[in-house]
């Protein structure tokens, strides 16, 4: 739902159900606000994890997005962030922007609480040294947060 708004410009996204992202999809944007003529933003979902890696080879930016309101699957996806931050290829990707979607649910934890005890992101951005990791809560069904995202792209 995050690319479909944010291909449509539409910040105001009513979705009242979502499903994780299975295989790739590929958006193209043309901000009018960009530094670039054309941005381009390839999804890959979960389940492909184990062959992130082959796209961040022509990467300039990444945006990692995690479903806060699956806390089952909160201490994985802080692993996979670390994991993702200490690979090769990505030390050089700045800027890094970290999407925390469902943030309306009822068994989603507070932005605070999802960034300083859930995930430790303070700590995880400190000891990576960078201060180019940027968080953003968002809800495709109340639209909180995805003009946010759209804004970062286009600062790309």
């Amino acid at each position: 739902m995050l690319l479909k708004a944010l291909q449509e410009a539409d910040f105001k996204v009513k979705c009242l159900s979502t499903v994780p992202t299975i295989g790739t999809n590929v958006l193209h944007l043309v901000p009018s606000n960009s530094k670039k003529s054309k941005i381009t933003i390839q999804e890959i979902g979960g389940e492909m994890e184990s062959i992130w890696y082959q796209y961040f080879n022509n990467c300039t930016a990444l945006i990692y997005v995690i479903d806060s309101s699956d806390l089952a699957k909160i201490g994985q996806n802080t692993l996979n962030l670390i994991k993702i931050l200490k690979h090769h290829l990505v030390k050089e990707i700045k800027p890094v922007h970290i999407v925390l979607t469902k943030i309306d649910q009822m068994s989603c934890l507070s932005i605070n609480e999802l960034v300083y005890r859930a995930l430790f992101l303070d700590d995880i951005i400190n000891s990576f040294s960078c201060n180019s990791i940027t968080v953003t809560g968002c809800s495709s069904f109340t639209g909180e947060g995805i003009e946010t995202v759209f804004n970062w792209i286009q600062e790309l």
